[in-house]
């Protein structure tokens, strides 16, 4: 975002972790194909409808914001949304909601996301906060920057950082 991109396809796929050293990761985003470039860095929102040759929406529905999926524009807001999924996503490896396309669009624009303690009861309540943060519905009200979430992770997730996995999934 700090470059002026607004990647609009954050999903798992989408992100890979580089181990610099022992409990050093770095994040990596791919795949900008269908990333919006606003070189002046305001992330004025992009375009209505946001359609493709086909005829589809820009994105995959497991992980669209609600304005997104809307078309009425996305701003940098809308890829932290989209973190949010994500960050769902990696702690319980389930989709916050599910069913075909067009289901999954209607519940990111009407219903009210899972917790991720109603999965997993022993997450910290912190992790909790930031995902819900980052799945307002108002854009506004979500974290700024993706540099405000990182902090907040790593802050939430210092009590469980050298546990083993199978301690942290136990299923």
């Amino acid at each position: 975002h700090d470059n002026g991109i607004v990647h609009r396809d954050i999903k798992p796929h989408n992100v890979m972790l580089n181990q610099l050293k022992r409990n050093k990761w770095r994040v990596k985003v791919m795949d900008f194909g269908i990333a919006h470039i606003d070189p002046t860095g305001q992330f004025t929102e992009v375009g209505d409808g946001q359609l493709t040759q086909t005829g589809q929406a820009l994105g995959t529905p497991s992980y669209m914001a609600p304005e997104q999926i809307r078309g009425t524009g996305v701003t940098k807001l809308a890829d932290i949304y989209s973190l949010g999924c994500v960050i769902y996503y990696v702690f319980t490896r389930r989709t916050i909601f599910s069913g075909s396309g067009l289901t999954v669009a209607v519940s990111h624009l009407n219903d009210e996301p899972p917790t991720i303690i109603s999965q997993l009861p022993d997450m910290p309540q912190g992790l909790d906060r930031i995902v819900a943060q980052c799945l307002e519905k108002d854009p506004g009200k979500r974290p700024q920057d993706a540099i405000e979430i990182g902090n907040a992770l790593e802050d939430a997730l210092k009590d469980i950082s050298d546990k083993p996995m199978s301690e942290i999934w136990k299923d």
